[in-house]
């Protein structure tokens, strides 16, 4: 007699997509799929094996957290070929969080400018995920400057997974800009002909603008519009003839002159008619 033997084909496949996605909550595992699906049985494994019968799971492993990230392992069996073995890597990434701290921008008061708000941005976090104490932004500034305002501290609730979330900080910026210290140009007169008044001898008022305590000093002086004609002037009022001229604030204690922009509100140069004897000699 003669013999009739089938031996098993070795030509069975199997294959599965590798499954990558930002952490959701969710568990994701794979689905493996044989080239010859008729009488074809796959099983899962979360270890590597030759040997069919160490893949006992029927359906894939799955991940849900970053940290459950790995690599999956399956077998196709049929009575007809020799068993095919495969694998496929399911990869959890973490979300993205921004955390910004607060920008703002202040004319100077002599108070210490502080903004602890920090918004949270980026793909946030999932419905109960998230911060039990939230960062703060911990900058402060009180002199005419610019500083950062950087993000502190913050504590991730007890359902929160750390690894789940990629977290960034950006600082914000806190800025102080220079208040607006005004004097007025007092106003002046002369007699023609006499020559406009020095320059030294200018006086001004202090209007205001200086905060509570603190007291201005100057340095330089008051000056005359450059449009004025030459001496001596013809009788009449000079509109805004005395300006700023090299007129600054001077650091004097608890003033500090960057704080502070000068303002010179101009003052009037008026000239009035001068007088003159005549001396009669002579005649009745």
């Amino acid at each position: 007699e003669g013999v009739l033997k089938i031996t098993k084909a070795n030509t069975l496949s199997v294959d599965a997509t590798d499954y990558s996605g930002k952490y959701d909550g969710s568990a994701h595992g794979v689905t493996a799929s044989a080239n010859v699906p008729g009488g074809t049985t796959i099983r899962y494994s979360l270890t590597n094996s030759t040997n069919p019968a160490d893949y006992t799971l029927t359906a894939s492993p799955t991940a849900t957290h970053v940290d459950d990230s790995r690599k999956v392992y399956f077998v196709a069996t049929n009575d007809n070929y020799e068993p095919a073995f495969g694998d496929a890597q399911i990869t959890i990434l973490p979300r993205t969080i921004t955390l910004t701290g607060a920008t703002q921008s202040e004319t100077y008061n002599g108070s210490a400018l502080t903004n602890s708000t920090v918004t949270i941005g980026g793909d946030n976090f999932l419905s109960g995920e998230g911060y039990s104490v939230l960062p703060t932004a911990t900058g402060t500034i009180t002199n005419v400057s610019s500083v950062s305002n950087p993000v502190s501290g913050g504590t991730l609730n007890s359902s929160t997974q750390a690894h789940d979330y990629a977290i960034s900080s950006n600082p914000g910026t806190l800025t102080v800009t220079p208040a607006t210290l005004t004097v007025q140009a007092n106003d002046q007169q002369i007699a023609y002909p006499a020559g406009r008044p020095a320059t030294g001898t200018l006086t001004y008022t202090l209007v205001g603008g200086n905060v509570s305590g603190e007291t201005p000093a100057f340095g330089g002086v008051l000056g005359y519009d450059s449009a004025l004609a030459a001496d001596p002037l013809d009788p009449g009022t000079y509109t805004d003839a005395i300006v700023g001229g090299s007129l600054a604030l001077s650091n004097n204690g608890a003033f500090k002159a960057a704080n502070y922009s000068l303002v010179v509100l101009p003052g009037d140069l008026k000239v009035v008619n001068g007088a003159f004897t005549v001396d009669l000699t002579g005649g009745e």
